[in-house]
């Protein structure tokens, strides 16, 4: 059974944020759950970010509790990982730790391709995993995750729409931006919907 307020905090969305995951949520979810962010909660300061070498779901988990004791709103979580076989399966979830938190789009994208200067153009392939990461109430947790192969280019792409820097550079096998393929993302996000309905 659903909560009588079916009210959902998304840590990472702001008032700034262009046409991304979160605005799907906001269409796709059913009319009666409602995203709230970090300042409809009066929430000033965020959760810290990663840590090199620091377990993802366990992070992902201590992150969405921090935001639950403070407000006892569900807490949902999106994190993107990116592995690379050329580079051992590096940076993983670890991409904006190289650079730092503070690194502008363009240093990353810079330092991405020139970790793969001498990598041939056949084996420039990149796994990305999406993790949505559900906190339904104190003790209730649920783990969304999708996998696809991309393909990396030495230019970024002209997109509308980007979540993160690298994904200037993915298009999947059929050539297409990764991340802008908005069916794509429905389906992920449909998984998720199906569990909370059945709550």
């Amino acid at each position: 059974m659903m909560k009588e307020q079916n009210l959902f905090l998304v840590p990472e969305y702001a008032d700034t944020t262009d046409i991304n995951w979160v605005s799907l949520i906001n269409k796709y979810f059913p009319e009666h759950l409602k995203i709230l962010t970090l300042k409809d909660v009066g929430i000033k300061r965020g959760y810290r970010g990663l840590f090199e070498g620091e377990d993802l779901l366990e992070y992902l988990s201590e992150k969405s509790l921090y935001y639950y004791d403070q407000t006892s709103y569900s807490v949902l979580l999106n994190y993107d990982v990116y592995k690379i076989p050329f580079l051992d399966n590096t940076p993983g979830p670890y991409w904006r730790t190289y650079l730092g938190y503070e690194a502008l789009d363009s240093e990353i994208i810079k330092d991405f391709l020139n970790s793969l200067s001498s990598c041939p153009k056949d084996k420039r392939i990149l796994n990305w995993e999406n993790y949505l990461y559900l906190r339904w109430d104190k003790d209730r947790t649920e783990v969304f995750r999708e996998e696809k192969l991309a393909k990396i280019h030495d230019f970024p792409l002209n997109l509308k729409q980007v979540d993160t820097p690298l994904e200037y550079l993915l298009v999947d096998e059929k050539g297409s931006a990764l991340l802008d393929n908005s069916e794509y993302r429905r389906s992920h996000l449909s998984n998720l919907i199906n569990f909370i309905k059945k709550i």
